[in-house]
Parts: structure tokens; sequence; C-alpha cells
């Protein structure tokens, strides 16, 4: 009776292993003269291939690790070149196809705004009529009115606007917008701390002789919406992204500021103009700032 196999036994019938083969009797593959080095399976390693693993491959630690993974992820995205005409195009399309919940979202805070202005006018004109040696108390009260009043159209305009630019970017992303996400609170406060430094560096520049002024405009026009479409950069990051973008496109962000302009006379003509010209300016510049940050936008036909 024939004995099992045993590798390690040379009384098992199979003999040693031989010095040319490996313990399965495979014979042992040699390396041939002028034949590149190959691994353990005999696959040869390419003239000219990096050094890699057992299969070949680069090792995870050779491309940089998990130091050199974080370094990609925090590097900003490769921004694309930005076309005015087609902002603003992409812009129309993204808000007409939503369109109702802006026109009711700003018909609704005009009224508010009206409200309040009547609320201002009206306890001065009453004040007035009816005491006109000026009672102390009384203007006290119209004093308190008037500041509450206009506290609250500041208030209700910051929260208007700062949405307005959030909502932009959601519009050309292709998401829903809704009419409350117009008085939403959350989230707004990098951005009101970003418009309140941007309207500080803005003024100043136009105060020194106009110029400086219309610089910066146009070197921060996108920082407001980059702030809601990557708020990992923060504010800083944000300017700072803004400003590249804008260096990358001199040309197409001038027409845009143009645009801009165009569309906010024509507005300002019409009071319902508004209703058009405002949204769709801030979803023109929505979709240039992702455009040239090198986020995704939907395509709209």
């Amino acid at each position: 009776m024939s004995q099992p196999y045993n590798p390690y036994d040379p009384e098992s019938g199979q003999g040693t292993n031989p010095g040319n083969g490996d313990q399965y009797g495979q014979p042992q593959q040699s390396v041939q003269p002028g034949q590149p080095y190959g691994d353990q399976y005999g696959q040869p390693q390419q003239p000219g291939q990096p050094y890699g693993d057992q299969y070949g491959q680069q090792g995870f630690a050779q491309q940089g690790g998990y130091a050199g993974y974080a370094g990609q992820q925090n590097q900003p995205l490769p921004g694309d070149q930005i076309d005015a005409v087609d902002s603003f195009s992409q812009g129309a399309k993204a808000l007409f196809s939503n369109f109702l919940p802006w026109v009711l979202s700003l018909l609704v805070f005009i009224a508010v705004i009206v409200v309040l202005m009547v609320l201002m006018v009206v306890p001065v004109a009453v004040t007035a009529s009816a005491n006109p040696d000026g009672s102390p108390a009384v203007n006290t009260v119209t004093v308190l009115v008037m500041i509450l009043a206009y506290g609250v159209m500041i208030i209700g305009s910051f929260l208007w606007a700062l949405n307005m630019y959030r909502n932009a970017v959601r519009q050309v992303r292709g998401e829903t917008v809704t009419f409350m996400d117009f008085f939403r609170f959350r989230g707004l406060l990098p951005a009101l701390g970003m418009y309140i430094l941007m309207s500080i560096i803005i003024g100043i520049g136009l105060i020194l002789l106009v110029i400086p002024g219309l610089v910066a405009a146009f070197f921060l026009s996108y920082a407001l919406f980059l702030i809601f479409a990557r708020p990992e950069l923060g504010v800083m990051g944000a300017f700072k992204e803004s400003v590249e973008i804008a260096k990358r496109n001199p040309g197409p962000t001038i027409l845009l500021i143009i645009f801009a302009f165009l569309l906010n006379a024509a507005g300002s003509l019409v009071v319902i103009g508004v209703l058009v010209t405002t949204p769709l300016a801030a979803c023109m510049m929505a979709h240039a700032a992702l455009k040239g940050s090198g986020e995704q936008v939907r395509r709209w036909a």
C-alpha cells in the first residue's frame, strides 16, 4: 500500500523537495539571464515601473499615507473658467424652474417694509398735530416706536437678503427651495459677519476716491455665495477664494457686475420689476461662484 504524501518524509514515495521545485512539486522558475526580476508569482517587474507591493500596486505609504490623503482633501477645488453669458442663462433657467417661492417671499418682505414705514410715519404725524408744544412723554414714545420699526426693518432686510444668497446657491444646484427657506435664521451668522465686513471694506473704499471701493467690490463679488456653497472655508477662506476666482476670470467678472447693475436698474424703473431682477441677479452670480470654485452645478436645459 502506498504511503500518503508527506513533503517532509523522504520515505513517503515522493522524495524530498528538489532544489529546482517548491514543496508541491512544482518546478521552481528561474530567472533567465537578461530577464527582469519578477515577483514570487513569476510576474516580471516592468522596466521603469515604480516599486510596488507583491501585486505590482504602489504602496499606500508611498502615496503619502493618511497625511497625503488628508492633504489632498484640504486642497482647494480646481476652478473652472466662468462664462458670464452662460451663468446669466443658467441662472435664469434655474430661477424660473421654481419661481413662486421667490416672488411670494419678496412680496411678503415688501409688505412688511411698507407696514413698518407706516408705523414710523403715523405716530410722528399724530404727535405733531395733537401736541404742538411737544410733550416729552409723547415724544419719547414716538422715538421708541420709530427705533423699534427701524430695528425690525433692518433685521428683516438682513434675513431675507442672506437667505436669498443661500437659496440662490441651492437653486442653481437643483435643490428644492420653499417659501419658508427665506425666513430661516439658522446658519446665517457667518454670512452676517461677512456681509458687515464687506460693507465696511467697500464703504471705506468708496470714500477713498471711489475706485478702491469698486476694486474691493470686484474681488469680493462671489464671497457671500461661497460662504454658503463651501462653509468649511470660513469667512476668510471665502474672501480668499472670491479673490482668486475674480483674478482668474477678470473679464467675465466685470461682465457679470455690469449685468447685475443693469438688472437692478431695470428693476428700479418698474416697482414690480424687482420681483424678477433681484432673484435673477442672485442666481446668476451664484452660478458663476460655484462654477469658478469648481463646484458641481446642475446643467439646466
